[in-house]
C-alpha cells in the first residue's frame, strides 16, 4: 500500500476539508495531514517548509478549484513556476463539486495533476487514483 509522509488539503469549505482529512486518515496513506483554506495559504506553507527542500514537502496535494483569495488554477500557475519543486515527487489531485469534462482536459493539458475527484473525497477513490497513476508515489 502507498504510504506518504505528508498530504496537503487545500479547500475553503470546512466540511470538505474535514471529509477529505477523514478519507485520508481512513486510507492510512499519509503520516501527516496539513490543511489550508486557499491557494495563497498553501503556497506560503510550501515556501516555508519545502523551499529549499527540507523533506517536509507534501507528497500529495488535494486541491479545490473554486476558492477565494487564490483559487486552484492560480495555485497551479504559481506552483509550476517554483523551480525548486520541479524535481519533487508531489502529486496533485483536483477535487471539486463540479465535473466539467472540457475543463478537466484543459487543466490536465497545462498542469502537473494526476487526476480529478468529485467531492466528497473518499478513502477508496483516493487510493484507487493513486494506485492507478504511475506518476504518484
Amino acid at each position: 500500500m502507498i504510504k506518504l509522509k505528508q498530504c496537503l488539503i487545500i479547500d475553503d469549505d470546512p466540511a470538505s476539508r474535514f471529509l477529505a482529512k477523514v478519507a485520508i486518515e481512513d486510507s492510512e496513506i499519509a503520516e501527516k495531514i496539513i490543511a489550508r483554506e486557499n491557494g495563497f495559504q498553501a503556497l506560503e506553507y510550501i515556501k516555508a517548509h519545502c523551499l529549499p527542500n527540507d523533506g517536509y514537502c507534501p507528497e500529495l496535494i488535494l486541491l479545490d478549484i473554486n476558492m477565494p483569495v487564490m483559487n486552484g488554477y492560480e495555485f497551479l500557475e504559481e506552483i509550476t513556476k517554483m523551480e525548486d519543486l520541479k524535481h519533487n515527487n508531489t502529486s496533485i489531485i483536483l477535487f471539486s463539486s463540479s465535473s466539467h469534462e472540457k475543463e478537466k482536459k484543459n487543466i490536465k493539458a497545462h498542469f502537473p495533476i494526476i487526476g480529478f475527484l468529485e467531492k466528497p473525497a473518499t478513502s477508496d477513490t483516493i487510493i484507487e487514483l493513486l494506485n492507478n497513476n504511475t506518476n504518484a508515489r
